[in-house]
């Protein structure tokens, strides 16, 4: 599925790719701590 293009972090996809990263990505919006989630 082609997503639109992550312009940012590779490993921070787009919060409207999963809903429940949304919650994740609200608290954790830098890298260290998306990485935690993401990967």
């Amino acid at each position: 599925m082609p997503r639109k293009a992550p312009v940012y972090i590779p490993f921070e996809p787009h919060p409207r790719d999963l809903p429940s990263e949304q919650l994740a990505a609200k608290g954790a919006m830098s890298s260290n701590s998306a990485r935690t989630f993401y990967a």
